[in-house]
């Protein structure tokens, strides 16, 4: 899904799946690997990415670790 929309995560990556508190430490990792935009609400990581290709599975996995949200912008 694409336009402002929250997406399924689990498509092709392989994650440890431990279970992470949202910090500014995995916001500042989040920007690195591509994100547009990176937040914390509460415990989780949201991200914002507007690539023409899917997020790497690297910050795919850091979201999932939250329980967090990728959002997908048009």
């Amino acid at each position: 899904m694409r336009g402002g929309q929250v997406v399924g995560l689990h498509s092709q990556c392989s994650c440890i799946m431990i279970i992470r508190t949202c910090n500014e430490e995995l916001v500042r990792e989040a920007i690195k690997l591509g994100a547009d935009e990176a937040r914390c609400e509460g415990s989780k990581l949201i991200v914002t990415w507007s690539g023409k290709e899917e997020p790497p599975c690297s910050l795919k996995c850091l979201v999932m670790q939250t329980m967090g949200e990728m959002i997908w912008k048009a």
